[in-house]
């Protein structure tokens, strides 16, 4: 069994998926990409529609810290995975 965590959120800041996920920005006319990391990148996640996210346990506070500093309103629901 995994514990996870279920994380709704909702905000009118396109920003706060970028924090989270990271993206990829292009300089000089597409001809040079860069991946900027996001704080679930290289982490066990789950998107499960848009402003839903199924995370691990651990990994909860860095999230929520991220929420907090958008201002978002979020909802974290407590689960056990089972595999």
């Amino acid at each position: 069994m995994r514990k996870v965590s279920i994380i709704s959120y909702r905000t009118r800041n396109p920003r706060v998926s970028q924090a989270l996920f990271g993206f990829t920005s292009k300089s000089n006319y597409g001809r040079y990409e860069y991946k900027r990391e996001g704080s679930l990148s290289g982490k066990w996640h789950v998107r499960l529609g848009r402003g839903v996210v199924m995370i691990a346990r651990e990994d909860e506070e860095k999230v929520l810290e991220v929420l907090r500093d958008f201002g978002a309103e979020f909802e974290v629901y407590r689960c056990l995975l089972e595999n």
